[in-house]
């Protein structure tokens, strides 16, 4: 049987628009798959096995990498997905970091962008979820879509990010990737589910834990997670939905449980539809991270890096063209123009030399108010081999409504410029600090209030100091007088020094050496005279270790290191004994030495006593650790005896507990006492006037220690209806036995008998009773059915039994023409436990039919009816659900279950 274990989630995470709705519906070809997979589904009792599923998280960004849902609300959104399908015995891991995509086309995002953006993004096999800033299909807005199993079988689920943490969304759009309908299925067509639930397994959901749904909605549940409707089905019965329910369309706020029947149907799809699920796909795309394409999702390098090749100085007048500068803003382009704007008062007259091209910005209807982004971006620079690069150009920004340029360098602002700044061309010289050894520029500009705003720029340049790279420090040993820049690749004379620690207790070995080494050229080698190749070593013994360190240019350098140790600590005691029986005038004193100085004392006395010497001891063993100032242990034991003989009594308090018809547990005192220590306990018994006896035995082998304070033990092999007899036998230490006694009696319980005369009778075509004769008391029967197929599973007839007196049972959901068998056992303890009949009895084989015969013409006029008592009754005074015998005046029986 599926164990599920129910955690309701309360309060959502997040506030979002009620009008946002699930656009998951399944396709035909979707629909008739799991059509033909229903009846498994239906009939699922899966393993309690954890199912894991992976998942890919993308989140969709602008193109310059903001927005886009907070990557530290992933974490949040695994457990919500974990808390609530960890009924179902599922539970849902990252596969790989998280995918960025930035792409403010895809930003806001319409469904009809789905194989664009998905289908370039997509990880094979696993769980793709994508994370917009909104989702819409056409004019409506969604909370999000997924796709069922079957058909083109996709691995994609679409949320918008305000409905990713509200608790309900994600993991309403996850049961339709697990098979789950919404609860109002088909409530509009033309075969809704019935109030009544008699077609509850073939309409709405599926599922008969889940009441009909009339399709529910925020007009029909209140803010206390009320249903108000009033619909009706087509028997006219009001609907009674469940708002909580999340595959349904209640408020979202309401939505927070999942039956045991959806997470049974979730658990087969999640085993039947989707274990083609792994996270060993194969991503091919650029893999080094020095390329500017590098995909850091890629597992397999396809040769796709590019690089940026371009180096300084650079210049682009555009009187060619635009040269390799694109147009990537979302707003529109920057043209290439010689002559003035075709608006009056705004823009350049000609180039910066004063013929020539240029590029601008377009301020005319309909690119203005404020339009932007207008993005130029450059191609990649390469600027590995240049010291102090800068920036320069020419910008006109004349009009009365000029907006603003912005100049980005590796997507970093490092000028910006705004309002008309009058007729004429204007020079701009930036430094370019900190860019690292790439670079991209991008001008971006954004119209003003009205069309007399263009804004134009020309005659780019980028420039850096040729550098020449080696060791610039005449103290390095390869010093280079031409270089210019140093590159850190100086060579110093090696420098080694060795530290240690000494080990903390004598014969320890946990000593250790570090080797610290500057100087010299990375990386290092160092040898050990153990044979050991790091740089440090750990649990050493005393001795002296020599490490030999060699740096990649050849240099050498041999340094010694010396482990000492402290000496061991002694200990030397005197004892007192105790002078009389039960006493408690014994004494210790310890004279500790070695180690180092000082000491702790440590006995095992109740309380810990923490003194040299102890008093008022009674007798007995004890334990005295001394610790020195390294916490090393110097341990010894110590006896005290009483100098007179003690005499210890018979055990107590023998009773028996438990006793069925092959068990019984003995009980007796605890018969420990400081002057009394239980050395052994031995039972012996056996059946009532037979000879041998069977024993058992705590604390063995006799003298084994004083540790025996056993007070149960649980005698097994017992015959059921017999009567034994018993008594015990008692060691003590360090003082006589007690020979057999506390003797007594007991009786078993009967043997827990099996019912008898099991019959399986078919009432239709898909239930069949079942009825059986008692022969005994008993507690309850439990029945086990299966197909009669080798291999097949045995389920449960009636859950965990069918409890005294009742001596039949129907099975329902059987398939018409199918072979079956049963198998019985009787438990004789209401709870369960070992109290049962010895053995599984069967099988009983029979075979449901494929229709029903409700009566025949050709039989006989009916005499009477009896009970299976024998005894007449009238068909119509019986109560429902009872075995009657019609018989005939041809001698026919007939054999009814009778319903009312």
């Amino acid at each position: 049987m599926r164990k599920y274990i129910f955690i309701l989630l309360f309060a959502p995470f997040f506030s979002f628009s009620q009008t946002q709705e699930c656009a998951t519906v399944p396709t035909q070809s979707q629909i008739d798959y799991l059509t033909q997979t229903r009846s498994a589904r239906e009939n699922w009792d899966g393993p309690e096995m954890i199912i894991s599923l992976p998942v890919q998280h993308h989140i969709v960004r602008e193109t310059n990498g903001t927005g886009g849902l907070d990557p530290n609300d992933i974490p949040i959104i695994m457990g919500i997905m974990n808390t609530y399908y960890a009924n179902a015995n599922i539970s849902f891991f990252d596969c790989g970091t998280i995918n960025y995509i930035d792409n403010s086309s895809y930003y806001n995002f319409n469904q009809s962008q789905e194989s664009s953006v998905c289908g370039a993004n997509d990880v094979t096999d696993v769980i793709n979820i994508y994370y917009f800033n909104s989702v819409s299909s056409g004019s409506s807005s969604l909370c999000g879509y997924a796709y069922f199993p079957g058909g083109s079988w996709k691995n994609r689920i679409i949320m918008n990010n305000s409905c990713a943490l509200n608790g309900s969304t994600l993991t309403h759009e996850l049961g339709h990737y697990l098979s789950l309908y919404h609860t109002h299925q088909g409530s509009t067509g033309s075969n809704p589910e019935l109030v009544n639930g008699t077609n509850c397994t073939t309409s709405g959901d599926q599922l008969c834990d889940t009441p009909a749904d009339p399709t529910l909605s925020t007009s029909t549940v209140n803010s206390s997670c009320q249903y108000t409707g009033t619909s009706t089905d087509p028997n006219g019965q009001t609907y009674v939905p469940d708002p909580t329910n999340i595959m349904s369309y209640s408020r979202k706020s309401c939505r927070t449980f999942l039956s045991a029947g959806q997470y049974n149907r979730a658990n087969y799809s999640a085993i039947n539809d989707r274990g083609y699920l792994n996270c060993n796909t194969v991503v091919y795309g650029c893999t080094d991270p020095n390329a500017i394409n590098y995909n850091p999702l890629a597992t397999v390098d396809d040769g796709s890096c590019s690089y940026c090749i371009t180096t300084l100085p650079y210049s682009e007048d555009f009187n060619n063209g635009i040269g390799s500068w694109t147009n990537t803003g979302s707003a529109g382009n920057w043209i290439l123009n010689s002559a003035g704007t075709p608006s009056n008062n705004t823009g350049p007259t000609s180039g910066n030399s004063g013929s020539g091209n240029y590029m601008y910005i377009e301020s005319s209807s309909p690119n203005y108010p404020s339009v932007g982004p207008f993005t130029l971006t450059s191609e990649c620079f390469d600027l590995s081999n240049s010291t102090n690069p800068s920036l320069s150009f020419y910008y006109n920004m004349y009009g009365a409504a000029i907006g603003t340029l912005n100049v980005y360098a590796n997507s970093s602002l490092i000028w910006s410029l705004s309002g008309n700044q009058g007729q004429g061309w204007n020079l701009v010289q930036i430094p370019l600090t900190s860019v690292g050894n790439t670079l991209i520029i991008e001008f971006e500009g954004t119209t003003g209030s009205s069309w007399t705003s263009d804004i134009a720029i020309d005659d780019i340049n980028i420039i850096g100091i040729q550098q020449v790279n080696g060791c610039t420090d005449p103290n390095a040993i390869n010093y280079n007088p031409n270089a210019t820049v140093d590159d850190g690749s100086c060579i110093y004379p090696i420098v080694v020094s060795v530290t240690g620690n000494n080990l903390s207790c004598n014969g320890a070995n946990d000593g250790s050496c570090s080797v610290a080494v500057s100087g010299g050229q990375t990386p290092y080698t160092y040898l050990w005279n153990t044979g050991q190749t790091t740089s440090s070593i750990n649990n050493l013994s005393a001795g002296t270790y020599t490490v030999t360190v060699t740096d990649d240019s050849g240099q050498t350098q041999t340094t010694s290191y010396t482990i000492t140790e402290p000496s061991a600590i002694t200990i030397i005691y005197s004892v007192t004994n105790v002078s009389f029986a039960g006493g408690n005038d014994g004494a210790i004193n310890i004279t500790p030495s070695g180690g180092v100085t000082p000491y702790l004392y440590y006995w095992n006395t109740n309380p810990t006593q923490t003194t040299q010497s102890i008093n008022n001891l009674i007798a007995g063993t004890y334990t005295v650790w001394v610790v020195d100032a390294n916490g090393c242990i110097g341990t010894v034991l110590i006896t005290i005896n009483e100098n007179i003989s003690t005499t210890c009594g018979a055990i107590t308090g023998v009773n028996l507990t438990d006793v069925i018809h092959d068990r019984a547990t003995f009980n007796w005192d605890n018969m420990n006492i400081s002057s009394c220590q239980v050395d052994q306990i031995r039972i012996r018994y056996r059946e009532v006037g037979t000879n041998s006896y069977s024993t058992k035995t705590m604390g063995v082998p006799t003298g084994s220690g004083c540790n025996t304070s056993n007070t149960s033990k649980l005698v097994l092999g017992l015959s059921p209806s017999t009567t034994y007899e018993y008594d015990f036998k008692i060691w003590y230490c360090n003082a006589s036995a007690v020979n057999w006694h506390a003797g007594g009696t007991f009786t078993t319980l009967p043997l827990c008998d099996n019912v008898i005369n099991v019959v399986p009778t078919p009432i239709t075509t898909t239930k069949t009773q079942f009825c059986w004769d008692s022969v005994s008391t008993y507690a309850f029967v439990r029945l086990q059915y299966r197909e009669n197929v080798p291999g097949s599973s045995f389920s449960n007839i009636g859950g965990m039994g069918v409890f005294s007196p009742i001596l039949c049972k129907e099975k329902n959901g059987l398939t018409p023409g199918l072979s079956y068998r049963v198998m019985w056992r009787t438990w004789c303890n209401p709870s369960g436990g070992p109290y049962r009949s010895p053995v599984w009895d069967g099988p009983v084989i029979w075979t449901q039919p494929t229709s029903v015969r409700i009566s025949d013409s050709n039989e006989g006029s009916l005499l009477k009816v009896v009970d299976i008592l024998g005894r007449e009754v009238n068909p119509n005074k019986v109560i429902d659900n009872i075995t009657l015998f019609y018989i005939y005046s041809d001698g026919s029986v007939a054999r009814r279950i009778f319903f009312k």
